[in-house]
């Protein structure tokens, strides 16, 4: 008994030494030593007010600008303080009044408002935070405010924990490596703009909604007179973050009003996505300034961590209430330096160079009316806005004016060029759904690079394309491969014809001709014609170590490979019955099956088999889809009937 006693004895102690590693463990795991200073910070400053002094119904004021750049005051009553919104985040509640607020409620744009309530203590008026926070629909105006300990401690991290935050390094998708290859290498056109919007929306840490919640008040994208085709484009996938386009006029120039705008609490900040041809931006105000920092918005704009967006002052034209969401129309001043930091709690600012952003060019021709529009324009580095905001002013450029002809044959070329892994290239031509396909080849490269599973994403250098529009569709579909003969020999020439059916036209017969190899093997074959996507596909089939990139560059050679094949060439294709093994995308042609065999049975994951074909490439007049494949036989000549036939031309 004495000897269970002294185990049971020993079980408690180790127990109890268990829990308070634990305990530790945990204490040490949860802590955040950024949001500590913060606190710290604000417990030992005379200019800011803890979030836990805050008592209901104690009263104050905040700063915005409403008009020009003049910063206004508003009312505000403090009801209460969310402990815990977020982990180890809390949020302040509370009523805003005046600058016709009662009427239109908190407006869009007010985002970073800092809000200074009076300490009972010294009857100072002290920063607690910035107006952040709502509800969709509300009658009155509430509203959350971010506490300023929590936006400090976004200053506070940058030494420490920059370079493990999502925008220093390579993107990761929600998808596995083969499922996002198996994306960004198909051959088919498809619209990468849904995959942007889920990119964008899984970083958010809340979407709107029409339900009454507690969520981040939404950020204005002023867009200048764009189309109803890409302005919906922009709310379908910048919504779900919280970003709102709004549409209105182009840039007025620099009003008199705001010869002395300048990054201080209260004043608007702006931060340009779009220049050049058009003016399109993001607004809100400035909470803070700690030193070098401006801290800003009381929530995040992409929650993407680490940034390099240009930011500067920016003027209020007005507020529009509105039923839904009242908001204020603003407009950018001169860039003065770079958002460098976006997280939950804030976004901060430096004051400084200009950031490099990303010139694209648009070149527009409508043929049959010689009219030709040149569109430049510079984009903003973001691993989503760059990808979405250029295929955005693709369309724009050709929307802006009136909509391609109903019937029409778009000739398009892109071309995107990154510093050190070169030019991605594609010419093509398409009916009907040409700016769906061309916005497809743009936004490929774009999406993919910036997403890779290999290594950071690489600098883009520039991006430029040129579309050609023709008033007819000159579609046609391929309807049958008719062969001439359905026996031929070794190093004959197999004829035929193919039958197209053009849009809105009689079927027509294209003829053609194909040299078969001299060593070709003998049995049936099959011979297929085909449109550029599934001539595409066939070649992926064969050669699947040519789609399987194992590193950046690689992904960056399959990218060009799979845009090479323009539409208006019929491809004519022979799958041959050699082949070999490619071993780490090292092709090793005619490999003895011995040593095939051995490879197989090692199991090597890097070993892909591989077949052989000869291809033949038609031009045509026109812009064809579908594919057809007839069968033939091979049968070698008799040695007997050879040896005639060459004693007969020696004759």
């Amino acid at each position: 008994m004495q000897r269970y006693a002294h185990l049971a004895a020993w079980l408690v102690m180790l127990v109890a030494a268990a829990h308070a590693l634990a305990g530790q463990d945990n204490a040490e795991r949860v802590r955040d030593t950024a949001l500590d200073r913060a606190e710290q910070m604000v417990e030992e400053s005379d200019r800011y007010m803890h979030q836990r002094e805050l008592r209901r119904g104690m009263t104050g004021y905040g700063l915005t600008v409403v008009e020009g750049t003049s910063i206004e005051r508003f009312e505000v009553e403090i009801l209460s303080v969310l402990r815990g919104q977020l982990p180890q985040q809390d949020i302040i509640l509370a009523r805003l009044s005046g600058l016709g607020m009662e009427d239109g409620g908190v407006y869009a744009g007010m985002s970073g408002s800092p809000v200074y309530i009076r300490d009972p203590d010294d009857g100072e008026e002290k920063l607690i935070g910035a107006v952040a926070m709502g509800w969709s629909g509300q009658k009155i105006p509430l509203c959350g405010i971010q506490p300023i300990s929590q936006m400090l401690a976004v200053t506070l991290s940058d030494d420490e924990e920059a370079g493990d935050l999502p925008g220093a390094a390579a993107r990761r998708t929600d998808m596995s490596r083969d499922e996002f290859l198996s994306v960004v290498l198909d051959p088919h056109k498809r619209d990468f703009a849904p995959l942007i919007a889920d990119s964008i929306a899984s970083h958010s840490p809340s979407s709107p909604s029409a339900e009454p919640k507690l969520e981040p008040l939404a950020t204005p994208l002023a867009v200048s007179g764009v189309s109803p085709h890409v302005l919906e484009m922009l709310r379908t996938t910048l919504e779900p973050a919280g970003i709102v386009p709004v549409q209105v006029g182009g840039d007025s120039g620099r009003p008199d009003d705001a010869e002395d705008a300048e990054l201080v609490p209260g004043a608007v900040l702006s931060i340009p996505v779009v220049s050049g041809d058009v003016q399109w931006f993001a607004s809100g105000t400035v909470t803070e300034v700690v030193g070098e920092d401006i801290l800003a918005f009381g929530h995040g704009f992409f929650y993407s961590g680490d940034l390099d967006l240009p930011m500067g002052p920016g003027y209020v034209h007005t507020v529009v209430p509105h039923i839904m969401r009242s908001f204020k129309i603003a407009a950018p001043l001169e860039i003065a330096g770079s958002l460098t930091r976006d997280e939950v709690p804030a976004i901060t600012c430096r004051v400084g160079e200009p950031v490099d952003r990303v010139p694209v060019t648009v070149n527009v021709h409508w043929e049959g009316t010689d009219r030709r529009q040149v569109y430049n324009y510079e984009v903003s580095r973001h691993r989503d806005l760059t990808p979405l905001m250029t295929v955005s002013l693709m369309y724009e450029s050709t929307l802006s004016w009136h909509d391609p002809p109903v019937d029409n044959t778009m000739h398009y070329s892109v071309v995107v060029e990154y510093e050190d892994l070169g030019r991605y290239e594609v010419t093509n031509v398409t009916t009907g759904l040409g700016l769906l396909y061309a916005s497809s080849d743009a936004s490929r490269p774009l999406y993919a690079l910036e997403n890779n599973p290999f290594a950071p994403p690489p600098k883009l250098k520039s991006v430029s394309m040129d579309l050609s529009f023709i008033p007819e569709d000159t579609g046609a579909r391929i309807r049958d491969l008719r062969l001439d003969s359905r026996t031929y020999n070794p190093g004959d020439t197999v004829t035929g014809t193919v039958i197209l059916r053009p849009f809105r036209d009689e079927r027509v017969s294209l003829p053609f001709s194909f040299d078969l190899p001299e060593d070709i093997a003998e049995g049936t074959h099959r011979i297929g014609v085909y449109d550029n996507v599934r001539a595409t596909e066939q070649r992926q089939q064969e050669m699947p170590h040519r789609f399987d990139p194992e590193s950046l560059e690689e992904l960056f050679v399959s990218l060009n490979r799979v845009v090479k094949k323009p539409a208006d060439r019929l491809y004519v294709r022979l799958p041959l019955q050699n082949g070999g093994l490619a071993l780490s995308g090292q092709e090793l042609p005619g490999l003895p099956a011995s040593r095939a065999g051995i490879f197989a049975r090692a199991g090597r994951l890097d070993a892909l088999d591989f077949v052989e074909a000869k291809v033949e490439e038609l031009q045509t007049d026109y812009v064809l889809s579908g594919s057809a494949v007839a069968e033939f036989e091979v049968r070698k000549r008799p040695q007997r009937q050879l040896r005639i036939r060459q004693e007969g031309v020696g004759n």
